[in-house]
């Protein structure tokens, strides 16, 4: 099982972030690169995701966790090339007392891979790794470029 958790101090408003992760689920092609197609089901305690991205299909079933000082999301992989397992992205304050601290921008994957015989055929943890890191260098950029203007 692949388990690793990646983290960024993120400057800007706890509210900010979280619009922004809302967002990158209905509109993925603006935070991650090479995605072609992606539809969106809103339903009452859950949303349905299939996103289409490098001539292969990812859908997945993402929950919403939100208490006082702490913006939970939870994608549990429905359909994957390559794993099966979830990718937990949490905000959380870096100080509670002080409200104008930055935050932290985690994302947990929890994944085992289907098979090691496609071991080549589809991107593995080094693209993996790249790619979260990639939406979370924008998510944080976004953020503090946003709470910079207001």
């Amino acid at each position: 099982m692949y388990v690793h958790t990646y983290r960024k101090t993120v400057h800007s408003q706890m509210e900010t972030l979280r619009k922004l992760l809302v967002d990158s689920v209905d509109h993925p092609e603006h935070y991650r690169h090479g995605i072609k197609k992606s539809a969106v089901e809103h339903l009452p305690d859950k949303v349905i995701r299939e996103v289409s991205k490098d001539g292969t299909t990812i859908r997945e079933e993402i929950f919403f966790h939100e208490q006082k000082n702490e913006f939970l999301m939870t994608n549990e992989l429905l359909e994957h090339p390559l794993y099966t397992g979830r990718i937990l992205t949490r905000i959380v304050p870096a100080s509670v007392q002080n409200p104008m601290s930055p935050v932290a921008l985690e994302v947990t994957c929890e994944l085992e891979r289907k098979s090691f015989k496609v071991e080549g055929m589809l991107p593995g943890e080094r693209e993996l790794e790249q790619e979260i890191e990639a939406e979370m260098d924008l998510l944080r950029n976004k953020a503090e470029e946003i709470d910079r203007r207001a």
